[in-house]
């Protein structure tokens, strides 16, 4: 594997820790031959100005001289040689793909955004310059540096995926709880509360229906008959900026899309190019274009063909959900209320739900309700779906306080669950790779 692939050419190395670093820092980086081998790790050496370039660029003050900067040396350096061998091991997994054309966009971004920061691209260019370097070589920099975090993140990932994490007891998670409460890292536990609810759209008539399926349906014909995407996009799209985008939708993994959009592009017989649809959610009707697929990843774009609503439907819908208030009330099964009714994109229960941070409908609404109170119907004015109309019943009422054990457990347990996974990974590829420090 090639070193270009993982990290900036010398050049660039000593022009950043030029930049970057103190004068002190510049001093003993002077002081060490440069191009010493502190580590090999697989099939690559990691350099004695990459571990400097790595210390000095930290944001935290380094330790003083003597052992415990010795001690920090080497954490950071296993950090670069743990870094070095999940990148192999990425490179080895064919299910593992990074878009070039993707990494080359986000390091154009970057580009711009330093350069709206320092006042423009000729005094970006000009502070690179005095730097000893260019603004190619920043790009290629930034490039390679995008390439082994996206890497890294799709290994990890994929090992997440399908690795039970190592257990954590009980008393870990106690202790850890009551040091955090101690040294007062766990805050004030707000005022909460938790609902069940019914959404309800505002649907449009079956003859508003049945016109966007026969435009939709068009679409797609005219789409797999080769003609311009882009085109049928500003043409047909309800979405708003799809045109300027071409209904692109980036890159997506399951979970990411509504059930029926998922469903839909992650069919094994498909293909790069295919074009599905048409294809109902609550947003409407969506044709897609299968664009590129990545491993467990999907990319596609769309066009959202949305059912026209007037006046006689906005009435129908907040008739309807008046109704099933009333009905609530009346003691009529929440379930059964739910099934006839309620979105199925949207959760049946939220919370417990900060009270002062509910969306402003819903905070409106519910302030000063209390415990088994039917509150509704609630208006809430979406910039996607449209009117929707809301009925909820409080499940429960918490008053503001401390967090308990429970309330915290699982944001206690799931990073140390994942620290000792990464850790376990990280240990094997030690033992299955190379690895040898030579650092003085």
């Amino acid at each position: 594997m090639s070193h270009s692939i993982l990290r900036t050419p010398l050049l660039a190395c000593a022009a950043l820790a030029a930049v970057a670093a103190p004068a002190h820092a510049q001093q003993q980086v002077a002081d060490e031959p440069v191009g010493r081998i502190v580590a090999v790790a697989g099939d690559s050496a990691v350099f004695n100005y990459e571990l400097d370039l790595r210390l000095f660029s930290l944001p935290q003050e380094l330790p003083p001289e003597g052992a415990e900067r010795d001690r920090f040396r080497r954490a950071i350096l296993d950090q670069i040689v743990d870094e070095l061998l999940l990148v192999q091991a990425a490179l080895r997994d064919t299910t593992i793909f990074v878009a070039e054309a993707d990494l080359a966009r986000e390091a154009d971004a970057t580009i711009a955004q330093e350069q709206a920061r320092v006042g423009g691209p000729e005094v970006f260019g000009q502070q690179l310059e005095e730097a000893g370097f260019t603004v190619e070589a920043f790009r290629q920099m930034r490039i390679s540096q995008l390439r082994k975090e996206q890497l890294i993140s799709q290994y990890l990932g994929r090992m997440r995926q399908s690795r039970t994490p190592p257990p954590v007891s009980e008393s870990e998670l106690r202790e850890i709880y009551q040091a955090q409460l101690a040294a007062g890292s766990i805050p004030p536990r707000p005022a909460r509360i938790t609902f069940d609810h019914i959404v309800m759209p505002t649907a449009s008539s079956d003859t508003a229906w049945s016109r966007a399926l026969e435009e939709a349906r068009t679409v797609v014909a005219q789409a797999r008959a080769g003609e311009d995407w882009a085109t049928l996009v500003r043409r047909h799209s309800d979405e708003a900026g799809a045109g300027a985008r071409e209904g692109t939708l980036g890159w997506f993994r399951r979970g990411d899309m509504v059930r029926a959009f998922e469903q839909a592009v992650y069919d094994r017989s498909l293909s790069p190019g295919d074009i599905i649809g048409p294809v109902e959610s609550p947003f409407g009707l969506h044709v897609i274009r299968l664009e590129r697929i990545r491993g467990p990843e999907r990319q596609a774009s769309h066009i959202l063909i949305q059912p026209t609503i007037n006046d006689e439907d906005r009435e129908r819908a907040r008739e309807t959900a008046s109704a099933v208030t009333d009905s609530l009330r009346a003691g009529t099964s929440l379930s059964g209320l739910q099934d006839r009714h309620h979105d199925a994109s949207e959760d049946r229960r939220l919370g417990p739900w900060p009270r002062d941070s509910l969306p402003a409908a819903y905070g409106t609404a519910l302030a000063g309700a209390d415990e088994g109170d039917v509150v509704g119907p609630i208006r809430v004015e979406d910039e996607r779906m449209g009117t929707r109309w809301v009925v909820t019943r409080v499940v429960d009422v918490d008053e503001a306080g401390q967090y308990t054990f429970e309330d915290v457990r699982a944001q206690l347990e799931q990073p140390l669950q994942q620290r000792r996974l990464f850790e376990e990974i990280v240990a094997e590829l030690r033992r299955r790779m190379y690895v040898d420090i030579r650092l003085r």
